[in-house]
């Protein structure tokens, strides 16, 4: 029997991302639609990310609380403990992009049609998460590797809460302007 190598064991823990936002992210979509207040949504998916980034230190601590699991399926495979707190750990990660994701485009939408400019404001939207996906993990190790990864990780979600934080406070001084259609329209 052989435990999950690294990358099938990250797959394996990372799928439940993708598994509870798609079913979610369209009927979210659809509910920020019709009522509005989509910084809302920006916000509480941020607060909800930072309890996800929170929880993965947890993962040390699974031993104490879940048996290892292993089965004859798919060549003998052994889930270690740790697999269910990085996978609920990535579930709620998956849900809050499906709460967040569908409100924080529409705002960038809004925002490029006031300026008549949506391809350049989606194009900014997704250079700054290119940025974010290289310095997060980057910074995040580099702290792990300096302390711990309960002090990585509380790090991490310290500073979801302050860019969160940021962002309610940016977008109550200045809130997104209402849509108005360009010309030609």
């Amino acid at each position: 029997m052989e435990v999950l190598p690294g990358s099938a064991a990250r797959h394996r823990a990372v799928a439940p991302v993708n598994a509870s936002n798609r079913p979610y992210q369209g009927v979210v979509g659809s509910y920020t639609d019709r009522v509005g207040h989509k910084h809302h949504f920006v916000i509480a998916g941020a607060l909800v990310y930072a309890l996800g980034a929170a929880l993965i230190p947890l993962a040390e601590f699974a031993e104490g609380v879940f048996p290892a699991l292993s089965t004859a399926a798919f060549g003998g495979i052994a889930l270690p403990p740790a697999f269910f707190v990085l996978f609920a750990a990535f579930a709620v990660v998956g849900v809050v992009d499906s709460l967040r994701l569908p409100a924080s485009m529409a705002l960038f939408v809004e925002e490029g049609e006031y300026f008549d400019a949506v391809a350049a404001s989606l194009s900014l939207r997704s250079i700054g998460w290119k940025v974010g996906q290289v310095a997060g993990p980057f910074t995040v190790g580099a702290i792990w590797d300096a302390t711990s990864v309960f002090v990585a990780f509380l790090t991490a979600a310290g500073f979801i809460v302050i860019a969160t934080g940021v962002f309610a406070a940016f977008y109550s001084l200045d809130p997104a302007p209402g849509a108005t259609p360009a010309p030609g329209d």
